[in-house]
Formats: C-alpha cells, sequence, structure tokens
C-alpha cells in the first residue's frame, strides 16, 4: 500500500542570504579550526611514536587520523559551496528565522517576544572581513545568525533590542 509522504520544503521566501564577506571568513575561518584539531591529532600520534604502542593501534589510529582529514575536507567543500548558498535568515516583525543545512537541514524560529539579551560577537577574521554574527538569547535556548556585514547587524540589534523592550513595557503595564 503506498502512502501518501510530502516532504516539507523550506519556503525561502523572503528569506536574506549571507554576503561575500561572510563567505570569505567562513574559507579561512574553517580551516584554522580544521587545523588546529589535526595538529592536535598529529601530537597524539607523535606521542604514539615515543612510546612501545604494539603496531595494531598505530595503524588503526592512522587509519582514524586518515578519515577525520577526509571528513574535514569534504566537510569543508560542502560548507563553502552548497552550506553556504543554503544558510539564510528572515527577521519580521512576530520573528526571527534561519534555515541552514545540507545534508540534515534546520529550520529555527525565535519568536521576538520570547527573546531576553542580544550579544554582538566578532571574532579576529570576522572583524578584518566586517561581518558580525548576533547571539539570540532566550529563556529556552539561544540562536546565532553568523556572517552578517557589521553595519546591517549594528541595524538588527538595535531594532531587536528596541523590540524587546517593547514587549517588555507592554507585559509589565499588563501586571500593573
Amino acid at each position: 500500500m503506498e502512502k501518501n509522504r510530502k516532504a516539507y520544503v523550506y519556503e525561502t521566501e523572503g528569506f536574506e542570504k549571507f554576503g561575500e564577506n561572510a563567505r570569505k571568513a567562513r574559507i579561512i575561518g574553517e580551516p584554522v579550526i580544521y587545523g588546529a584539531i589535526t595538529g592536535i591529532l598529529f601530537i597524539i600520534r607523535m606521542l604514539l611514536n615515543s612510546f612501545k604502542v604494539p603496531g595494531l593501534v598505530l595503524n588503526i589510529y592512522m587509519g582514524v587520523f586518515i578519515l577525520v582529514i577526509v571528513f574535514f575536507a569534504v566537510s569543508y567543500v560542502l560548507s563553502i559551496t552548497v552550506g553556504f548558498n543554503s544558510h539564510r535568515f528572515r527577521i519580521s516583525e512576530e520573528s526571527i528565522e534561519q534555515i541552514e543545512g545540507v545534508v540534515s537541514i534546520s529550520h529555527e524560529i525565535v519568536p521576538i517576544r520570547r527573546m531576553l539579551q542580544i550579544n554582538i560577537e566578532q571574532g579576529p577574521i570576522s572583524k578584518i572581513f566586517g561581518i558580525t554574527d548576533i547571539e539570540i538569547i532566550t529563556a529556552g535556548g539561544s540562536m546565532t545568525i553568523d556572517g552578517l556585514d557589521s553595519e546591517k547587524a549594528a541595524v538588527i540589534a538595535e531594532n531587536l533590542k528596541e523590540a524587546i523592550n517593547r514587549f517588555a513595557e507592554e507585559e509589565k503595564g499588563k501586571h500593573e
């Protein structure tokens, strides 16, 4: 018996893509992270060589090491191509939405009424490319919109702060 299954298709109308500077920062930033992890794995390998570790253990470790390197390479290529193109966000009067992912697609929706705090973050690589991340804190968790143009991020953060204050005043008025 055939079942009618309908795949959820993510509506991307009204969603904004991230700018080219965000892609450039990702191209440089991700290898730094992957390089650090690879360096740690290499140091572990060197330590294993300095002790009398059975050959089988070294061979298994090298197999895992190679698999990790291949995973990083594939992940990196997917991230800067398909992943970057599928990463979008939308801000409306009621909520902020973000869609990201390649294999596993994540669609986050945070109602503005639930927001408690806005954090603006900019690391050294982001600073070079003029991009900023906005972290939105709610009582139940957080959402980060990364790779926004710094000027746009400042405007978004200010608008969200005003909306949070407006909703807080409305709630305060209800309880007085």
